[in-house]
Parts: C-alpha cells; sequence; structure tokens
C-alpha cells in the first residue's frame, strides 16, 4: 500500500496545535482559550483541529507566527527554522510584509499542486 504524502493542513494543524501547546507551557498564554483568542479562533474550534476535523486558516497561521515568534514556512510546510532568533527582531511592519510574501508563495505552491 502506497503512503500518501501529508498535506499542507495535516502539517500546518500539527504545528499549529504544537505552538499553542509551547505558547501555553511557557505561560505566553494561560490557556488554550486565550491562545485561541490571539489568532482568531473560538476555543470550540481548536478542540476540532486536535481531532483532526479542521484545519487553521493561513491568517491564523500568520498571526501566531507574529505573535510568538515562529516561523510561517515552518508551521505550514516543515521547511526552515522553527522559530526566529530574537535578538535579531524586525519591525512589526516589516514582519507583516514578510508574512504577506510567505503566504503568497504558499498560495502559489498549493495551486501548483492542484
Amino acid at each position: 500500500m502506497k503512503k500518501s504524502k501529508p498535506n499542507y493542513k495535516d502539517i500546518a494543524t500539527a504545528n499549529f496545535l504544537l505552538i499553542m501547546e509551547e505558547v501555553i507551557g511557557t505561560r505566553q498564554c494561560k490557556n488554550r482559550g486565550e491562545f485561541a483568542k490571539s489568532v482568531g479562533e473560538y476555543l470550540p474550534n481548536i478542540s476540532i483541529m486536535e481531532k483532526g476535523e479542521r484545519a487553521p486558516t493561513l491568517e491564523q497561521c500568520g498571526r501566531a507566527c507574529d505573535l510568538y515568534g515562529y516561523n510561517m514556512n515552518w508551521l505550514v510546510m516543515n521547511k526552515g527554522e522553527k522559530k526566529f532568533d530574537p535578538k535579531q527582531s524586525e519591525p512589526i511592519t516589516e514582519r507583516v510584509s514578510r508574512l504577506e510574501q510567505q503566504i503568497l508563495i504558499i498560495n502559489r505552491e498549493l495551486k501548483k499542486k492542484r
């Protein structure tokens, strides 16, 4: 039997949930509800993600990366470093611009796979 490659939704969901656990573990958020709110999601939908029945949106992935210093390419595609070096932090406008560019690249790659 041929094993199927994980798609971006599987990778993004797993990494998104990993970020949530790390953020709660490091006390950047008190609990799952606070994390969900911080990325623009409802708590019940987090449970649905944990069951594998829903994936975070690219916007939610971008918010998680921006707020907590994770790499969008790592989150969505398992490419690159997991986190950015806080010593090399950049202004928020540059980070948003970079995240927007990463979303465009990811969307292009997803369209190629269809």
